[in-house]
């Protein structure tokens, strides 16, 4: 780690642990105002909630974060997804979240980096581990 990353990384944990940063997070949970998300791989997401109440707080979050099923890369709630049909012989990673249609057509949720055009149009993550299209 770089002295840049450290300098950060300290500055970030000073700002979690002021006391005047308790709030309630409309999932009913208390947080604080600046988040740190701790990934599955020990990755940490620094998120600053601004002067609005936070959705979710990061445990909340945490829990609902995927793995994109093309880059293993993660999907944080919010974000936006790519909905893409994997083509016959992918093998489809255990860790993969699928979506099915109505019509029982099967895609595989992505970060949007993997998406071109995406055909089931702009579609975001969202907690409690949902897909929600704009």
């Amino acid at each position: 780690m770089n002295l840049w990353h450290f300098l950060i990384d300290k500055y970030w944990l000073l700002r979690v642990m002021l006391p005047a940063t308790e709030i309630r997070a409309e999932c009913g949970h208390w947080t604080k105002r600046f988040l740190i998300i701790q990934l599955p791989n020990g990755e940490k997401v620094f998120r600053d909630t601004g002067s609005e109440v936070p959705l979710y707080c990061h445990n909340c979050i945490a829990v609902s974060v995927i793995q994109c099923a093309w880059c293993q890369g993660y999907i944080l709630p919010g974000s936006e997804i790519s909905l893409l049909q994997p083509v016959s012989g992918f093998k489809v990673p255990d860790y993969a979240i699928r979506y099915t249609t109505t019509d029982h057509i099967l895609f595989l949720v992505g970060c949007w980096r993997h998406c071109v055009a995406n055909p089931r149009g702009q579609a975001y993550w969202h907690y409690p581990g949902v897909v929600r299209f704009k």
